[in-house]
């Protein structure tokens, strides 16, 4: 086989049962190894995957390293907390309708100008208030725990004091 043949190979895939594997070392991770599926048999795709979930855990490395937390992260957290409650299945369902609108921002970037896209698309589909009252209440009560209970390592709060977001409903669009 010549030399341009032969293309770099990305270490850390293996082949297996005719899907790729990744099987690589990394240092953002606990026990420092990456082991997932690719569920792909194109090399090319399984290099790609790789790449990007390399980036993805070391982005969240650093946020965790800055102690910079996600509403997702936060959302998914008080999840956690309340599953023994016989409301955390409907709470879980106001986080789906939320996350999409909010969750990949910081906690510190979270008020009610963030909400209000949320708000004008829950009013669009024809949701009475009260019902969107509720969602934004969860968001509340997460954002609560973030800066009143749940700490860091270092025994400082996930967020520093902030405002409650309360909505004003003279901003929604109708």
């Amino acid at each position: 086989m010549s030399k341009q043949n032969k293309r770099n190979k990305m270490s850390g895939l293996r082949l297996k049962g005719g899907i790729y594997q990744i099987q690589k070392r990394c240092k953002h991770l606990e026990g420092g190894w990456l082991r997932e599926s690719t569920k792909t048999s194109c090399r090319s795709e399984a290099e790609s995957y790789l790449i990007r979930r390399l980036a993805e855990i070391e982005e969240a490395a650093g946020r965790a390293k800055e102690n910079v937390y996600l509403f997702e992260e936060a959302g998914l957290r008080y999840l956690e907390d309340i599953a023994h409650k016989p409301s955390a299945e409907k709470m879980a369902e106001h986080l789906d309708q939320l996350l999409p609108f909010i969750g990949d921002l910081p906690l510190e970037q979270i008020h009610e100008g963030t909400i209000r896209p949320f708000v004008n698309h829950e009013l669009a589909r024809g949701l009475f208030p009260k019902s969107i009252n509720n969602v934004i209440g969860l968001a509340a009560t997460v954002l609560n725990r973030t800066s009143r209970v749940w700490r860091n390592d270092d025994g400082t709060p996930l967020v520093g004091d902030y405002e409650q977001p309360v909505y004003h409903w003279k901003h929604a669009k109708r």
